[in-house]
């Protein structure tokens, strides 16, 4: 199972609001390793249609 924490969802909500890119992401968690599809479900960026509440 894997750990979720909130800075998938800050980030996303940064990225939507036009405030920081995916290539800036460093500056939230530099240590992160950032999971692309997991921003693209929270941005709303889904390309399947897929729900993000899966």
């Amino acid at each position: 199972m894997t750990r979720l924490t909130a800075a998938p969802l800050y980030a996303a909500s940064r990225i939507r609001a036009g405030a920081l890119t995916r290539s800036e992401l460093h500056r939230i968690d530099p240590e992160r390793d950032w999971n692309p599809a997991l921003l693209d479900r929270l941005t709303g960026e889904t390309q399947t249609g897929e729900s993000a509440q899966d």
